[in-house]
């Protein structure tokens, strides 16, 4: 005897759909939340390195990297990290 495909239909469709339903808002939910912590987590990491970038500069120049060399090192990895903002 063969198993007929489960149409949706019979008493146990409206917890199934429910479920479904439910299980999908929790995942919009979940990446809505990871999205904005991911774009503040990045801003804030964004205003700390405007506040760095002269000391970093400082300190490269301790151990023998020109000024020029330093702010150009610099400008490229900033550059690369928030490129994608």
């Amino acid at each position: 005897m063969a198993i007929a495909p489960d149409l949706g239909i019979g008493p146990d469709a409206p917890v199934a759909a429910n479920a479904a339903t439910r299980s999908l808002r929790i995942r919009q939910t979940l990446v809505v939340v990871l999205l904005f912590g991911g774009y503040a987590s990045l801003y804030f990491c964004r205003a700390d390195l405007s506040v760095a970038t002269p000391l970093l500069i400082e300190e490269l120049g301790k151990h023998g990297v020109s000024h020029g060399d330093a702010i150009i090192r610099l400008g490229e990895i900033t550059s690369s990290v928030f490129s994608s903002v």
